[in-house]
C-alpha cells in the first residue's frame, strides 16, 4: 500500500487508531484490507478530538505504523510517557517525526523496546531523551549508533538516566563521548560518574576531557574509584577534585576519599578541595596526618586556614607544627586565627611572636584581618596596639585596627591621640581616622560588617534606611543585646518592617524575653511576603502584641496547608490598628474549623473585616454556627444582610 501526503493523518490521531486497532481485531482487519485512511479516521470521529495546534500537526504515516516496523506496544508506551510529561509545544513531537523519517525500516522490536523503557524512565526529560535520539537521523549516523544509544539509555536507573539526560541537554556533543566513558568504566561507577557530570555541567567537557586523558594514559590500570566515591560530595567541584586527584598516589587517594567521606561537608569539604587543588603530596598528607588529632571547630578551622594558604603552604605548616605541640587551648586559638586571617594570612605569619592568640581569637573575621594587617604596620609599637585593642569594644576596636591597617603614617602618632582621649571625644577622633583621607573609601559600617553574616548585614543595611531618625549607636546597641544565635532573624524582620522599622525596634524592645523568641521563630518559619505581613501586625497590635503573637504560632501550628495563616495574615494587614486587637480576640475564641471559615470569607468576599467581625459576633451569640455560616458567605450562598438578618 502506498500511501501519499494527503494520507497523512495527525499524530495524536494516529495514536488514537493504534488504541482502537488494539481493542478491535476486525477493525484492524479492515485497515489492512486497503480501506483509505480517511476513512478509517472518520471511523473514529465521534472519539476522537482532532487538533490543529501543538501536537496535531505532526504527522505519521499510516504506511509506517501498520505495514512497518512501529511495534504498537512499545510506541504506545513512547506516546504515553510524551504526553504524559510534555506540553503540546514540546520539541518530543518533532523528534519522534524525524525518528520515523531516519529509521522508517531500520527500526526494529529491540530498538523500540530499548527506546520505550527509557522514555519511561526519562520522566519530565522524555523530549530531551528523543530529541537525543533523533539527532542520530538529522547528523545522518548508522542505526548501529542509535542501536547504541538507546540501549546504554535503557539499562540506565531512572536517576541516573535524569543525570545522563541533564548532561546532554547542556551540551548535547557530549552524548557520545559519555556512554564511552561510562562504558569503560564499568557497571559499578557509571552511576558516580553521571551524577558527577550532572553536578558539573559548565565544566562538562573539561571534565570529560580530563576523563579520557586518564584512561588513555592509565589504560588497564585506571582506577577512579576512590575518586568517584567522593565526586558526588564534591558537587560542582568535580574537576578541581579530579585533577587534585590525578597528582596524588593511590594511597593518598584512599585516604582522602576516606576523609572526605567520614569527617567533613559541605563547606568544610569545599575548603578542603580548595586546599587539595594547590598543595603538594606531602602537605596533603601532613593535614591528613594532623586532622587524626582533631574534631569539630578545630578540625574546620584547620581545614578553613590550609584553603587560604595558597603561596603560604610551608609558613603556615611550620607553625602548624610548632603550635601543636603548645597547650590545647593554645592551638585552637592559634586554629581560629588562622582560619579568620583570610588574606591576611601572610602578615600573621611574619608577626608570630608579636601576635596574641588569646586576645585575636575573640575577634570577628574582619576584625581579624584588619588587626592583622595592623600589626604588620604597627612595628615596634605592636605591643601598644594590643594593649590599647585590648581596652576598648564593639565599634571604637573596629575602627582603630581598621584605621591602623589602612594608615601610611605613624601608627604610634596615632595610637598617642587614642590613648589620650576616651568616652565620646575617642569615639569621634577614631570615626575620622578610619575615614581620613588617605584610608581608602569611606566605610562606617566596618564594626556591623565584622559581627555579622553577609545576609544580615544587608538586613541591617536596609533596615538602617528604612529608619526615618537613625542614631547609628541606639541601632547598634539592639543588635548587640540580641543573642548571636537570633541576630540574623532579627534583622531579618526588622528589614521586613519597612518603613515601620523604628516603631518595630521600639516593640521589640518593650516585648517580653519570651515574646522576643516567639516573634523572631515565626518570622524565620514564614515566606518574605508574609513575614512583612507579620511583623506589621505584632507592631499595629500594640499593647495585645502578646495575644497576636500567641494566636499566631497557635494557627500555624495547626494550620497543614498553609492557607489559614495566608488568610490570617493578610487580615491583619488590611486591619487598622483598632481594628486588628478586635480581630485577635474574636479569631482567638474560635476553634479550627471556625477560625478557617471565618478567616477564609475575610480573604474571598469583598465585605469589610468590620463587617464581618460584627456579623461573626452575632452569629457566634446566637447559635454558635460560625463555621456553616461564614462557609456560606465564603461560596456566596448567602449574603452578609441575610447573615444578619437571620441571626440578629
Amino acid at each position: 500500500m502506498k500511501v501519499s501526503n494527503k494520507d497523512l493523518i495527525p499524530f495524536s490521531l494516529s495514536h488514537s487508531i493504534l488504541d482502537q486497532i488494539k481493542a478491535n481485531p476486525n477493525k484492524n482487519s479492515q485497515i489492512r484490507s486497503g480501506i483509505q485512511l480517511k476513512s478509517a479516521a472518520s471511523l473514529l470521529k465521534d472519539t476522537v478530538s482532532i487538533s490543529d495546534s501543538g501536537t496535531g500537526a505532526k504527522t505519521i504515516s499510516m504506511e509506517n505504523i501498520i505495514e512497518k516496523r512501529i511495534y504498537l506496544e512499545e510506541s504506545s508506551q513512547v506516546w504515553a510517557a510524551v504526553t504524559q510529561n510534555v506540553g503540546a509545544d514540546s520539541k518530543a513531537y518533532d523528534a519522534l517525526s524525524d525518528l520515523g523519517i531516519a529509521f522508517p525500516d531500520e527500526m526494529d522490536q529491540e530498538e523500540w523496546k530499548d527506546l520505550a523503557k527509557a522514555a519511561v524512565n526519562a520522566g519530565e526529560k522524555v523530549d530531551v531523551l528523543l530529541d537525543a535520539a533523533a539527532e542520530h537521523g538529522r547528523q545522518g549516523k548508522s542505526i548501529d549508533d542509535l542501536s547504541q544509544f538507546l540501549s546504554f539509555t535503557a539499562d540506565l536507573s531512572a536517576e541516573d538516566l535524569t543525570d545522563f539526560l541533564s548532561a546532554i541537554e547542556h551540551d548535547p556533543g557530549q552524548a557520545e563521548l559519555m556512554i564511552d566513558i561510562a562504558n569503560q568504566l564499568g557497571d559499578g561507577l557509571t552511576g558516580q560518574y553521571l551524577k558527577t557530570a550532572s553536578l558539573n555541567l559548565d565544566d562538562l567537557e573539561d571534565l570529560n576531557d580530563e576523563l579520557v586523558r586518564i584512561m588513555e594514559r592509565d589504560g588497564k590500570d585506571t582506577d577512579l574509584s576512590s575518586y568517584f566515591s567522593l565526586a558526588a560530595k564534591a558537587q560542582d567541584n568535580g574537576l578541581v577534585l579530579l585533577e587534585a586527584f590525578d597528582r596524588m598516589t593511590e594511597s593518598t587517594q584512599d585516604r582522602v576519599s576516606v576523609f572526605g567521606n567520614t569527617r567533613v561537608a559541605g563547606q568544610n569539604l569545599e575548603n578542603f578541595i580548595t586546599f587539595a587543588s594547590f598543595a603538594g603530596e606531602t602537605a596533603i598528607t601532613k593535614i591528613l596526618n594532623q586532622s587524626e588529632t582533631l574534631k569539630d571547630k578545630n578540625l574546620q578551622n584547620m581545614i578553613k586556614a590550609a584553603s587560604g594558604a595558597k603561596g603560604q603552604m610551608n609558613g603556615f605548616l611550620s607553625a602548624l607544627d610548632r603550635f601543636s605541640q603548645k597547650q590545647s587551648g593554645t592551638f585552637s586559638r592559634f586554629l581560629s586565627t588562622a582560619a579568620k586571617a583570610e588574606q591576611a594570612l601572610p602578615a600573621m605569619l611574619d608577626n608570630l611572636e608579636k601576635i596574641d592568640v588569646k586576645f585575636t581569637a575573640t575577634l570577628s573575621t574582619v576584625d581579624t584581618v584588619n588587626y592583622l594587617e595592623a600589626v604588620d604596620n604597627a612595628g615596634n609599637d605592636t605591643s601598644r596596639l594590643n594593649k590599647v585593642g585590648d581596652g576598648l569594644n564593639g565599634r571604637d576596636r573596629s575602627l582603630l585596627f581598621y584605621a591602623i591597617a589602612q594608615t601610611k603614617g605613624d601608627a604610634g602618632d596615632l595610637l598617642d591621640q587614642v590613648q589620650a582621649l576616651d568616652g565620646t571625644e575617642r569615639s569621634e577622633f577614631l570615626f575620622q581616622a578610619a575615614n581620613q583621607e588617605n584610608a581608602g573609601p569611606s566605610d562606617e559600617d566596618i564594626y556591623m560588617k565584622g559581627i555579622l553574616s553577609d545576609d544580615s548585614f544587608k538586613d541591617y543595611q536596609t533596615t538602617r534606611a528604612n529608619l526615618k531618625s537613625w542614631q547609628p549607636d541606639s541601632l547598634e546597641q539592639a543588635i548587640e543585646n540580641i543573642d548571636a544565635q537570633s541576630r540574623d532573624a532579627f534583622l531579618e524582620a526588622s528589614a521586613a518592617a519597612g518603613e515601620a522599622g523604628q516603631s518595630f525596634l521600639t516593640k521589640f524592645d518593650v516585648l517580653s524575653f519570651k515574646d522576643q523568641n516567639t516573634l523572631l521563630e515565626i518570622s524565620q518559619n514564614l515566606g518574605e511576603e508574609e513575614r512583612a505581613q507579620f511583623v506589621k501586625g505584632a507592631v499595629k497590635a500594640g499593647e495585645d502584641a502578646h495575644n497576636f503573637l500567641a494566636l499566631t504560632q497557635k494557627i500555624m501550628n495547626e494550620d497543614d496547608s498553609g492557607q489559614v495563616v495566608s488568610d490570617f495574615l493578610d487580615a491583619a494587614e488590611a486591619a487598622s490598628p483598632s481594628q486588628i486587637k478586635d480581630m485577635v480576640a474574636f479569631v482567638g475564641s474560635l476553634n479550627k474549623g471556625q477560625r478557617k471559615s471565618f478567616l477564609s470569607a475575610v480573604a474571598n468576599t469583598q465585605y469589610s473585616l468590620s463587617q464581618l467581625l460584627e456579623t461573626g459576633k452575632k452569629v457566634r451569640a446566637a447559635s454558635n454556627q460560625v463555621q456553616g455560616v461564614f462557609n456560606y458567605i465564603s461560596k456566596g450562598l448567602i449574603t452578609l444582610e441575610q447573615a444578619k438578618t437571620y441571626y440578629g
